[in-house]
């Protein structure tokens, strides 16, 4: 009976807890679909929400555009910030025709115009117009009236223009019939001339043909006196050609010799011009044509004595040949009684140490009596002139491209006056060897500095010959006052 109990009870629970749960399921679904219905017209309020803010937003942004246009304290940048999103045609359309009728009033350097400022601007230029109008009527007036002045004023010249032309007529008849005779004087005076002009012409026809046989005659005797400047010429190159040359006589011969004492004695003196330190070539007594010979030895000029006799010192000879009296004597710069003159051109270098040796042969030149009319030194510079007393243009080395143009262009110059002037060429070797010129041997100090290969081996000294000159090997007597110094001891060379 208990369980009976327990068994009904458990099933009016169950009953109850069946109803509970259908009642909430059903209380549930209710409220579910009120929430749903609640959320939809939510969503729809929001929607009418945001759709009322964008009009809202494009009735104000039209609204400020309308401000902008009507000048009511809006400008364009401010009503163009509140622009809603997307195009507003009708605003877009109101700006365009802003535009457009603001264009056609542009007002430069004036605040900008709007429909609230544009009709007094339009006022202000309808007064300006109507000044400017009165102005100009103003204007024109007075145009017109100095207009009127000037054609009165015009045709009062013309009336006196008409009167002056008129007298100008009367005038030109008068001149016409002046002309008119002396027209026929001038054809006068015309007839005559046409006469003379054919005399004229009749007596430069004889001159013309006469000046043509003179031409003729002419032309025959320039070419007879070419034919004679050819043979001229012919004879001319021969001479120059001929191995005897004027130039190349002797200048004197050696009178007395010391060979102890290294001196010599020659003809020439104060009278013919000599002058010390001036250097000789020395050649046999039988010897012809100096220039092209080799000399046998070389003297300088230690002193002047007389009017024709001179103290020399012997630079150079030969033991196999040695100077002798009567022995001739002869140096290109120098000659007795007058100046010799030279001319020096090319690069010159005597010592073969390739510096240029210009300044010691000016010197040994002049020294010797000779002197330098022009030259072209080293630099390109041209100094002095041939003349028709130039004897000699000394030849150095001839200058190359690398010498530069204005060197070539001297040099070729002073060639073409030497042949103007018939100056005779000699190269500078030849010209210092025939006025005896040597070079100096290089002086090697002795020390334990000092190499063998520096002393140039030498023969060693022979003993001094006898004086010559004089009956049995004797002494010549010397010229007075020209004793000589006693020699130095001869002995051998401690370097042989």
């Amino acid at each position: 009976m208990a369980a009976s109990k327990e068994s009904q009870g458990l099933q009016i629970a169950v009953i109850i807890f069946a109803v509970l749960t259908i009642i909430l399921a059903v209380t549930t679904y209710i409220f579910y679909a009120q929430s749903e219905e609640n959320l939809a017209k939510r969503a729809q309020a929001e929607r009418d929400a945001i759709a009322a803010k964008a009009v809202t937003a494009k009735v104000s942004y039209r609204a400020a555009v309308l401000q902008f246009v009507l000048g009511d304290g809006v400008d364009r940048e401010t009503a163009l910030a509140g622009k809603p999103a997307g195009d507003d045609e009708v605003a877009a359309r109101v700006l365009r025709q802003f535009d457009e009728d603001m264009a056609i009033h542009p007002q430069a350097g004036e605040p900008a115009l709007n429909y609230r400022s544009l009709p007094a601007y339009l006022l202000g230029i309808i007064n300006s117009k109507q000044v400017a109008m009165v102005d100009s009527e103003a204007e024109a007036k007075r145009v017109l009236d100095k207009s009127k002045a000037d054609i009165d004023a015009q045709l009062a010249r013309t009336a006196a223009s008409e009167a002056v032309a008129t007298k100008a007529t009367a005038d030109l008849g008068n001149q016409t019939d002046t002309f008119n005779k002396d027209r026929a004087a001038f054809n006068a005076e015309a007839a005559k001339f046409v006469v003379q002009i054919n005399a004229k012409d009749a007596t430069l026809k004889k001159e013309r043909e006469d000046a043509a046989k003179n031409i003729a005659t002419l032309s025959t005797q320039i070419n007879q006196l070419s034919q004679v400047s050819e043979n001229m010429k012919k004879k001319v190159i021969d001479m120059q050609n001929s191995t005897v040359n004027r130039f190349e006589a002797p200048d004197g011969r050696v009178t007395l010799i010391n060979q102890g004492q290294r001196l010599v004695w020659i003809n020439l003196g104060q009278k013919d011009g000599l002058q010390r330190q001036t250097t000789f070539s020395v050649f046999d007594h039988d010897e012809n044509g100096v220039a092209q010979a080799e000399p046998k030895g070389r003297i300088e000029v230690v002193r002047v004595v007389e009017d024709h006799l001179a103290e020399c010192r012997i630079l150079e000879d030969k033991a196999s040949n040695p100077i002798l009296p009567n022995d001739i004597i002869f140096t290109p710069a120098w000659s007795p009684g007058q100046k010799v003159h030279f001319a020096l051109v090319g690069f010159m270098d005597i010592n073969k140490d390739g510096l240029s040796d210009r300044e010691q042969i000016r010197n040994i030149i002049q020294m010797s009596g000779g002197i330098i009319d022009a030259e072209l030194q080293d630099d390109g510079k041209r100094v002095g002139a041939l003349t028709v007393n130039t004897r000699y243009l000394v030849l150095g080395e001839k200058p190359n491209e690398k010498s530069g143009e204005r060197i070539l262009l001297e040099y070729n110059f002073l060639l073409g006056e030497m042949n103007k002037y018939g100056t005779e060429t000699i190269n500078i070797q030849k010209l210092m060897a025939m006025m005896g010129y040597k070079p100096e041997e290089r002086t090697v100090e002795l020390g334990k500095s000092a190499a063998a290969n520096e002393f140039k081996r030498r023969t060693p000294a022979k003993p001094a010959p006898a004086p010559l000159g004089a009956p049995g090997g004797a002494a010549p007597a010397l010229p007075p006052a020209a004793a000589p110094a006693p020699a130095p001891a001869v002995g051998a060379d401690p370097f042989g």
